[in-house]
């Protein structure tokens, strides 16, 4: 910085009603060299980018790339990064992502077991940052991710006849899966489960 910033920016620790936080800044590189790109002119107005998916047999292994105007807001199936009905696939792994502006939903674990999510950086990503979708999703592997929304009125919208107020960094249905070191910020909820308010 060359000159004084404008506003305050808490750091070290910060009393909070007589308990003390560490207030630290989670810096993230959203670049990379490989640019997976959908639509830039009309995104903000048609809730759309481009969607992928994987179903069957088979892998799907993306690494190290940037995914930007992603994500189809309200439609089934329509996410940045999506293992559909996969079943057993150790070999699946989505690392080193930064998956920048989405409509919907940065990844989605559905009907896959024993994948991997890490190092992963989402940033403005609506809905949820990473979604296990049935709750029959067991022992994948979601580590070392870091989802950061601007604000949190940016990320909380009604998705799939959800209303805003159920979403979140993570949205785990599925129980049986290891939710390890990840940090999330400006999200409405870092962590969301619906349990039995909102069966699915």
């Amino acid at each position: 910085l060359d000159e004084p910033v404008r506003a305050d920016h808490k750091g070290g620790f910060t009393e909070v009603e007589g308990h003390s936080f560490e207030m630290a800044a989670e810096v993230v590189n959203l670049q990379r060299s490989v640019l997976i790109t959908g639509d830039h002119d009309d995104f903000q107005d048609t809730l759309e980018g481009f969607s992928t998916m994987m179903m069957g047999k088979g892998l799907m292994d993306v690494r190290y790339s940037r995914l930007e105007y992603c994500g189809r807001r309200n439609k089934m199936g329509k996410y940045c990064l999506h293992w559909h009905l996969v079943g057993a696939c150790p070999e699946c792994t989505y690392q080193g992502n930064a998956i920048v502006d989405s409509q919907q939903i940065g990844v989605t674990i559905h009907g896959t077991h024993r994948a991997l999510v890490d190092q992963n950086v989402l940033w403005d990503v609506r809905a949820a940052g990473i979604f296990t979708e049935d709750g029959n999703e067991m022992h994948n592997v979601i580590s070392n991710n870091v989802l950061i929304c601007s604000h949190w009125s940016v990320c909380s919208v009604p998705w799939l006849g959800k209303p805003a107020i159920q979403g979140g960094g993570i949205y785990l249905i599925g129980m049986t899966n290891d939710i390890l070191y990840n940090r999330i910020a400006g999200y409405e909820h870092g962590l969301y489960t619906p349990g039995s308010a909102f069966p699915e």
